[in-house]
């Protein structure tokens, strides 16, 4: 099944407008999806959450990772977008996509050394160990690429099963992208965030699957960071909520996207009253999952260990209006400014981590987003 509304942005992106076009897949097999595009002339650019508060009606947004500068005054590196992009609304189409039954696996090819990675990876394993952080997201970009967005678009909403996919065009800045993840999701006072953590390789061997999810359930080191970023997405979410109301609602459940598989939580909690939408940004970003725990000091490891900038890997698109939210966290995102298209991924790294399956895993994640384009740009 083609979306119709694709066939608009197609119109929208060759007369070089600007738009929003984000589609949430509601059920649980991620089959069903609503679509939102939002067209829009005026883009604007801010260094801070404080322009939510001008928002009166759904609004698309961009937030980059280095927002993280004005929420705990640190000093990440500034990339290709602003921290903080919206998108002044003119008009809004909503639709309805389905997807096929069967997800389109996406074989991964044989480990690739990368030992610039390696040791990254290394160095932020002895601070952990010397006590500086519980666990720290050392990430890895890739690019850039000659790509079709559209093309990887419908390919995204075809094939894979993750819970979001999203083309946002905001003059020169361009990202689309296909996340299995949430940064929080807001409907009047209910919240949830769903933290993602442990990752393998899926088989085209549906058996084969079963024991890989299996061994992924008893991996200790994967198993010990899951329940460590659930834990802060409760501490995260205990900030802005009513005493009492946090809770996990579903625990360390395996979730299948079109080449890996990951153990997935949901977390919820009741809203209290007094809080707006730049304050619940300010409580949960970044998401745990791509900085680390606690979140101030793996920030301040990552920008030590990280030459380039993140740009909005580790951050959110979604749509924003007074008293909803839903933000799609950017990883398995693809981005540029117009200069060619670029990916980022990231692993979690605790005491224990074996630098070589990490890098693996980093690879992994950037294959899922642009497949067979990763193997151009190896570092050897």
């Amino acid at each position: 099944m083609e979306s119709e509304i694709l066939e608009i942005v197609e119109d929208l992106k060759k007369n070089n407008r600007n738009f929003a076009y984000f589609c949430k897949f509601t059920d649980d097999q991620r089959i069903t999806g609503e679509e939102t595009l939002i067209t829009g002339t005026d883009v604007i650019e801010a260094s801070d959450t404080s322009i939510f508060s001008k928002i009166q009606k759904e609004t698309p947004v961009i937030l980059s990772f280095s927002l993280v500068n004005s929420i705990f005054k640190s000093k990440a590196k500034e990339g290709l977008f602003p921290p903080v992009l919206t998108l002044n609304p003119e008009g809004t189409l909503k639709g309805r996509y389905t997807r096929s039954a069967t997800a389109v696996h996406s074989p991964i090819q044989e480990n690739v050394k990368d030992h610039e990675m390696e040791e990254k990876i290394i160095a932020a394993r002895e601070r952990i160990r010397n006590g500086e952080a519980l666990q720290v997201v050392v990430s890895r970009e890739f690019g850039p690429f000659s790509l079709d967005p559209l093309d990887m678009v419908r390919t995204f909403l075809r094939t894979d099963r993750s819970l979001y996919v999203y083309y946002f065009k905001f003059n020169e800045y361009e990202i689309f992208g296909s996340s299995p993840e949430n940064l929080i999701t807001r409907d009047r006072t209910d919240l949830m965030i769903e933290p993602i953590a442990g990752t393998r390789r899926i088989s085209i061997d549906e058996s084969e699957n079963e024991e890989i999810a299996k061994d992924l359930l008893s991996d200790q080191k994967e198993l010990l960071e899951h329940r460590m970023l659930v834990d802060l997405a409760r501490n995260d979410l205990g900030k802005i909520s009513d005493y009492g109301t946090v809770h996990v609602e579903r625990s360390m459940e395996i979730r299948q996207f079109s080449s890996v598989m990951h153990i997935v939580s949901q977390v919820r909690s009741k809203l209290r009253r007094d809080i707006e939408n730049s304050e619940i940004i300010n409580a949960v970003f970044p998401a745990g999952t791509v900085s680390g725990a606690p979140k101030d000091r793996a920030i301040r490891i990552i920008n030590d260990l990280e030459t380039s900038p993140r740009g909005p890997y580790a951050g959110c698109v979604g749509l924003i209006e007074p008293e909803k939210m839903d933000m799609a966290l950017t990883i398995r995102t693809i981005y540029g400014n117009g200069n060619g298209y670029f990916v980022r991924s990231g692993a979690g790294i605790v005491k224990d981590s074996d630098p070589e399956r990490e890098v693996d895993e980093i690879r992994m994640k950037s294959y899922s987003a642009v497949g067979g384009k990763l193997n151009e740009d190896i570092v050897n």
